[in-house]
């Protein structure tokens, strides 16, 4: 399958490159994310994705959406182990 996602605006399988994010994917399955760390980066607004098969061979696919925050520093915590059993 390819999978292409473009913010605000509906992607162009013809023109993978116009897309914001863009995969192909080979059984048996994978995945595709877009983070703050992309470019472009994730940003608020309105996300399309468009699933296209190439080939001739029907295929079963799933789209699920997960959401991940960034928190702020003072919400990190380091731990460490002395090795004291005690």
């Amino acid at each position: 399958l390819q999978v292409f996602i473009r913010r605000e605006a509906v992607p162009d399988p013809a023109d993978p490159a116009s897309s914001d994010k863009f995969a192909t994917l080979e059984p048996p399955g994978g995945t595709v994310s877009v983070s703050t760390r992309d470019v472009p980066p994730l940003q608020a607004g309105r996300y399309f994705i468009a699933v296209c098969n190439p080939h001739a061979v029907a295929v079963t696919y799933r789209i699920a959406g997960f959401i991940d925050r960034d928190l702020d520093s003072s919400y990190n915590n380091i731990f460490t182990s002395n090795n004291d059993n005690n």
